[in-house]
């Protein structure tokens, strides 16, 4: 089981890596941004130096509950070989391009809800398309101020044309399942 977990880890990122855009070329930085660079920074121009300074713990990718519910949407994937494939931890901004039609602090803006958000579950279709997005709410979730952070990203959802989902740890996970069946389905349906 931990070694299906880690190929589908690695499936992922790589994914991920294979279907980003291409990232514009960057302008070289104004001297006022390179001296708030260099005040942020210490004046280190070097990462590592900056990396040396601060102590970096590896941290488990997914409590027990959410470790659940993607061992449930893997049994999901594995019975729906070659339609549907189930990842994790996945950026807005590596799901959806956003184009600029406004003002370029709108555009910036606009683009820090998509660089700052992720989904905890995407189901892709077999070319890699985005059909389903779930979001697991742990514990907690409500008390971090999230419901505004929900909006945005079901907006966003919705201007895209992608179903977003939201469970938690109470969410019967059979009858989910039974859910996404019938979510699919019915986007099936609507493409025929």
């Amino acid at each position: 089981m931990f070694e299906f977990i880690l190929l589908t880890l690695v499936a992922l990122g790589l994914a991920v890596f294979l279907t980003r855009p291409k990232k514009r070329p960057r302008k070289k930085p104004s001297r006022s941004r390179q001296r708030k660079h260099d005040a942020t920074t210490g004046g280190a121009q070097d990462p590592s130096g900056i990396l040396q300074a601060a102590q970096i713990d590896a941290r488990p990718l997914f409590g027990s509950d959410e470790r659940r519910v993607l061992c449930a949407l893997l049994d999901w994937e594995r019975q729906h070989p070659d339609a549907y494939m189930v990842l994790r931890k996945v950026a807005l901004s590596d799901m959806f391009r956003l184009s600029n039609t406004g003002s370029r602090s709108a555009w910036d803006s606009a683009r820090t809800c998509f660089d700052t958000r992720h989904v905890d579950f995407l189901i892709v279709d077999a070319d890699g398309w985005p059909v389903l997005a779930i979001d697991y709410h742990e514990t907690g979730h409500y008390e971090r101020g999230a419901g505004r952070r929900d909006e945005v990203k079901a907006l966003i959802f919705k201007q895209a044309g992608v179903t977003l989902t939201q469970i938690d740890k109470h969410t019967a996970l059979p009858r989910f399942l039974d859910d996404i069946d019938a979510m699919l389905t019915t986007r099936l349906e609507g493409l025929a």
